[in-house]
């Protein structure tokens, strides 16, 4: 699982607002530049806090709650 990946899609959804907004209309531009698996994308796309979360547990991160949600 790509672990920085994952944590970098996180990180700049709470740092960059037009980042957010992209991902909002368009997530497979918004994510492009990442290498992300599947699952990785799914949970990242369907905005669940359960799901993402699982996936960060998955990879050794833990709980990681955003600050703002990135799908509406």
């Amino acid at each position: 699982m790509s672990v920085t990946e994952v944590h970098s899609v996180l990180e700049r959804s709470m740092e960059d607002p037009g980042f957010v907004d992209t991902f909002r209309a368009d997530p497979e531009r918004a994510l492009a530049d990442y290498e992300l698996s599947d699952r990785e994308e799914k949970a990242l796309r369907s905005g669940d806090q359960n799901e993402i979360n699982d996936v960060l547990g998955e990879i050794g991160l833990g709980v990681y709650v955003l600050p703002v949600p990135i799908v509406t």
